[in-house]
């Protein structure tokens, strides 16, 4: 994980968070085996629904809530929890469509 902050001007900066592909990477794993059993889908019987249409169903879900697990960690342990928490509010909303873009 890396995080950068880079001044627009006086008052404004972006901060740059990278999170790499294996620090979520198990995570969703286990979320999405998680939810095997539980999947309910039209033709499958409950708790048969193929790992791979499970993945294409919830997949996209899974992952933006554990990047946004560790973007938390990342910037509640980088930030006082004042400052955390303002920009968690702000930053979640901007993360959604960058995951979006994401190549894996």
């Amino acid at each position: 994980m890396d995080i950068k902050r880079v001044a627009i001007d006086a008052v404004n900066e972006v901060i740059v968070l990278t999170v790499p592909h294996m620090d979520y990477k198990g995570q969703v794993a286990k979320r999405i085996n998680e939810k095997m059993p539980l999947a309910t889908v039209k033709g499958f019987r409950k708790g048969q629904v193929p790992k791979a249409l499970v993945e294409k169903q919830y997949g996209a879900a899974i992952k933006v809530e554990e990047v946004n697990k560790v973007v938390k960690l990342l910037l509640s342990a980088t930030y006082n929890p004042k400052e955390s928490t303002f920009l968690e509010r702000h930053f979640t909303k901007k993360m959604k469509i960058l995951i979006g873009t994401m190549k894996n």
